[in-house]
């Protein structure tokens, strides 16, 4: 098993991931994490944070009781914020958020207000650095995916084939604009109300 530690290559990593953010000296940058989060992931985004210039603070909440006899995981469903308004409007008064709650701010429903105050948010999984390190994303891989996106718009189907006996045929009909705005929603830039996450898309790299 793999430490949880705090190791320079992953200060890198993470500095690198908030350049591509374009995040600043001086911005006004909110860690959001609750009390279960990996506190490596919390640790590692402060100091990159730092490196960078940024003016970090921390937004700290409970991990709220589970409500499901299942476990959840991977939902980007965060129910950390559960609605508490002075949370939500420190995180929208942001320059940006750095979401490293356990699920994952991506289907939140406090996510909607946060990005229309003008704040972006990046979301860190909640998976080991290490794999973080894996899953960097890079400008080169964000214009390789890029492509890719525009091979399906202009697509009206999706064929699979392989030696073994596969053949799919997807029919991308309608696609075309559920494709446009996630491309879009997905590059955080400068430009404020954006989302991204590290790692699950190289589209957030910009």
């Amino acid at each position: 098993m793999l430490i949880e530690r705090i190791e320079g290559k992953w200060i890198d990593a993470f500095v690198d991931v908030f350049s591509l953010c374009q995040v600043a000296r001086g911005d006004a940058v909110a860690i959001l994490s609750e009390t279960q989060s990996r506190s490596v992931l919390v640790q590692l985004s402060e100091l990159a944070l730092h490196r960078l210039g940024a003016r970090a603070f921390h937004v700290v909440l409970p991990t709220p009781p589970q409500r499901h006899p299942i476990p959840l995981r991977s939902t980007g469903t965060s129910l950390a914020i559960d609605g508490l308004q002075p949370v939500v409007a420190a995180l929208a008064a942001s320059t940006m958020v750095v979401d490293c709650t356990v699920e994952g701010m991506l289907h939140a429903p406090e996510l909607k207000t946060i990005l229309q105050g003008g704040a972006r948010l990046m979301m860190i999984s909640n998976e080991h650095p290490e794999l973080l390190e894996r899953t960097k994303p890079t400008p080169q891989l964000r214009e390789r995916v890029l492509k890719g996106l525009a091979v399906l718009e202009a697509a009206r189907q999706m064929r699979v084939t392989s030696d073994a006996g596969t053949d799919l045929m997807v029919d991308l009909q309608g696609l075309q604009r559920a494709l446009r705005q996630g491309s879009s929603i997905n590059r955080v830039r400068s430009a404020t109300g954006r989302l991204a996450w590290y790692c699950a898309s190289p589209r957030a790299a910009r």
